[in-house]
């Protein structure tokens, strides 16, 4: 039996590519992010002293990616990037300041693959952090490569925001939909609300919670919809990731024989201009039961605020239909994995 091949370390990639008071930074960064129970993982399948793009985690969530290049145009260096909350307040203006000396703008300094691709290509417009509003940035709009000692603090202050608020949450435990929604939503969108969950039970559906205001359907292990309260606005929405992001729904047509069905579907997708808060990149000249769009939400296409009436049925006959194509799908692919 061959001996298990042990998984290179950061720390070793480091070693390996960095030298001076540019590895001491980097060693130091990832000293601080163990003590503090963070995790480094390599992207791809092979983890060695030559990898050179990581993604910093905590408890599995992953916060912020990390590249390391030693090449003729970009020597001894590397980086680190992270997103920035809205909801997080600071209240030293020397770090205020810090912060906002990172972000970057696009697309004077766009970043490149795989940090910019798919899905969060698109950089965010009129984006506002700290109270500031900037033209547009990227979607992780904290970058900076070879940090000094003060940047370096920066970033890890903002890392140690999110590990916070993710024990915050972990304390709380994982809320029932129900039990937030009777102290948030007005009294008709909570009666539509406990409408549409009672079919999800009946359905075997149960909402998961995901993050704070939001819960997720699974059928089979793969997504039905999503669930998102809005506490400001006392409303609620479903949203449907199927028709830009699910391969598995591709032949959904088929199934979608009812023209009313067919009129809500198309009523309810959404553009990139009906902002999803993900920097969507959009589906162009997009074709849906056979009605073409310029551009199509990648992230949320299909998205109803507060339905009801006939709306609500009509998204009760969505949910049967999503579970047949999945049920179908299943089976077929265990059928053809069992002819292999």
């Amino acid at each position: 039996m061959s001996e298990k091949v042990k998984k290179a370390t950061i720390e070793d990639a480091f070693n390996k590519q960095l030298n001076g008071e540019v590895l001491q930074s980097a060693l130091d960064f990832a000293a601080y992010m163990r003590e503090n129970k963070f995790t480094f993982k390599a992207q791809g399948a092979i983890w060695d002293e030559n990898s050179r793009n990581w993604n910093l985690q905590y408890k599995g969530t992953s916060y912020a990616p990390i590249s390391i290049e030693n090449s003729e145009k970009s020597p001894n260096t590397w980086g680190v990037w992270c997103n920035f909350d809205s909801n997080f307040e600071v209240t030293d203006n020397t770090l205020k300041e810090t912060i906002l000396s990172l972000v970057i703008s696009c697309p004077q300094a766009s970043c490149k693959k795989p940090y910019c691709s798919g899905v969060y290509a698109k950089r965010r417009e009129n984006w506002s952090i700290l109270d500031k509003t900037f033209e547009s940035v990227c979607y992780r709009p904290i970058k900076v490569f070879n940090p000094n000692p003060q940047q370096l603090e920066t970033i890890q202050q903002i890392l140690m925001m999110y590990k916070k608020r993710k024990d915050d949450n972990d304390k709380l435990g994982k809320p029932k939909i129900e039990e937030i929604a009777l102290g948030l939503l007005d009294v008709d969108n909570l009666e539509t609300l406990t409408d549409f969950l009672d079919f999800l039970k009946e359905n075997k559906l149960t909402p998961q919670w995901q993050s704070t205001n939001s819960w997720k359907c699974n059928y089979k292990n793969k997504a039905v919809c999503h669930i998102k309260l809005d506490e400001s606005k006392k409303s609620w929405e479903i949203r449907h990731s199927h028709f830009t992001r699910e391969d598995w729904f591709n032949d959904y047509e088929k199934y979608i024989t009812d023209e009313k069905l067919k009129t809500y579907i198309l009523d309810n997708i959404k553009d990139p201009a009906n902002v999803c808060g993900r920097g969507c990149k959009g589906k162009q000249n997009k074709t849906i039961l056979g009605k073409k769009f310029d551009a199509v939400c990648n992230c949320w296409p299909l998205q109803i605020k507060n339905p009801q009436g006939d709306n609500l049925e009509c998204e009760k006959k969505l949910i049967t239909v999503i579970k047949t194509v999945i049920a179908d799908f299943t089976a077929a692919k265990k059928a053809k994995d069992a002819t292999h």
